[in-house]
């Protein structure tokens, strides 16, 4: 029976393989430590293989991980064992703390992103401006502290997405409301527009669209959802914000088919790239006049 790649397979695979190829190891010097062939390092990478505890203990001693890393690791190996719950969709920081930098190591290995967001502008595309208004605005945040931590660890996500030398394929879907300014925020919407524009100009791989809010015809009204691929023209995994708290995410066949169709649903009730340029430059000058 095939083993399952469940996030945290994925998760500790990738880690396993990253630590290796640091210190300049081929998967041979892996396999010869377990007793294994190069093909069953390969699944483990792609995290298709499940490791015993020893021989996750063997790897890390071969690749010199030691204090917390290793504890990290082990940590996720554990999570790697475990026998994948009946049901597909969990909160994903039970099993991957801290919740936030796994998603963020996921969506740096992704390549291919697939986003649609209701009424807010999506991580990889907010102007800094726009993060210090989300953030001020949250009422669960307990110092000033935790909200530059959380602005910082944001553009971090979008360098890692955006900044990269092979660049990832993003296809983005967000509502107009997301745009919307009162006159006390129109400074922050012009810097927001402008970002937008030139992430487009600059990065030919990002595709940005701009949909109405609401309408019968709109399959997702109250609800985000990101969808990441691994090599494969099909989504891998899904992820699902709620409005406070760790996301789902999905990972049977099923659902993951079930929301691409959905994501590419707002793709086609959305104003074109092309449109969206238009509509982009058009908000510009109202808020700058």
């Amino acid at each position: 029976m095939a083993t399952v790649q469940t996030l945290p397979r994925k998760q500790l695979g990738m880690l396993l393989r990253d630590r290796r190829k640091a210190l300049g190891m081929d998967q041979d010097e892996i396999a010869t430590a377990l007793g294994k062939n190069k093909k069953q390092v390969i699944k483990i990478e792609s995290g298709a293989a499940r490791l015993s505890e020893t021989e996750l203990e063997t790897i890390l001693d071969l690749l010199q991980v030691h204090g917390r890393q290793r504890e990290t690791i082990a940590d996720i190996g554990r999570h790697a064992r475990a026998r994948k719950p009946r049901a597909a969709n969990r909160p994903y920081a039970r099993l991957l703390p801290p919740s936030f930098l796994r998603v963020a190591d996921m969506e740096t290995e992704a390549s291919h992103i697939y986003s649609y967001a209701p009424g807010i502008v999506p991580v990889p595309l907010q102007a800094p401006g726009y993060m210090q208004a989300i953030f001020s605005g949250d009422l669960w945040f307990q110092s000033e502290e935790e909200v530059t931590s959380r602005i910082r660890f944001r553009q971090e996500r979008q360098t890692r997405v955006l900044q990269l030398a092979d660049p990832k394929t993003l296809e983005i879907v967000f509502t107009s409301d997301a745009l919307a300014a009162g006159p006390d925020d129109r400074d922050i919407m012009c810097e927001q527009l402008r970002h937008l524009l030139t992430i487009q100009s600059e990065h030919p791989s990002i595709s940005i669209q701009v949909m109405e809010p609401k309408g019968v015809r709109n399959p997702a009204p109250d609800g985000g959802l990101t969808l990441l691929s691994f090599e494969t023209a099909e989504p891998e995994i899904a992820f699902m914000p709620p409005v406070y708290g760790p996301s789902s995410y999905v990972e049977d066949r099923q659902s993951l088919d079930t929301l691409f169709q959905i994501f590419r649903r707002t793709q086609q009730l959305a104003l074109d790239v092309e449109a969206t340029t238009r509509y982009l430059k058009a908000k510009l000058r109202e808020y700058g006049s």
